[in-house]
């Protein structure tokens, strides 16, 4: 779930949604899963390995991966305490 919220953070509405929903779920999980611990540890490795897969074969609008690297533009959850909700 993170690796996701890291693209989603990083590329934002540069994704196609189709496009992102039929090529990651043409893969399956224990392959992301192999290609993210060769790309490196935790999350970054697994969105890694989706924007490689994502990218594959697509001639136009790639998705770089120093997008991946920078840090967060936003914040994923803001936490509200109790007294905001009352």
């Amino acid at each position: 779930m993170k690796g996701i919220a890291r693209i989603i953070d990083a590329y934002g509405s540069q994704i196609d949604d189709e496009i992102f929903k039929e090529k990651i779920g043409s893969v399956s999980v224990k392959e992301i899963s192999r290609s993210a611990k060769e790309r490196g540890e935790g999350s970054l490795g697994y969105a890694e390995a989706m924007v490689s897969i994502y990218n594959a074969k697509r001639r136009g609008n790639l998705l770089k991966y120093e997008n991946l690297h920078k840090e967060k533009k936003t914040r994923a959850f803001d936490v509200q305490s109790d007294e905001d909700i009352e």
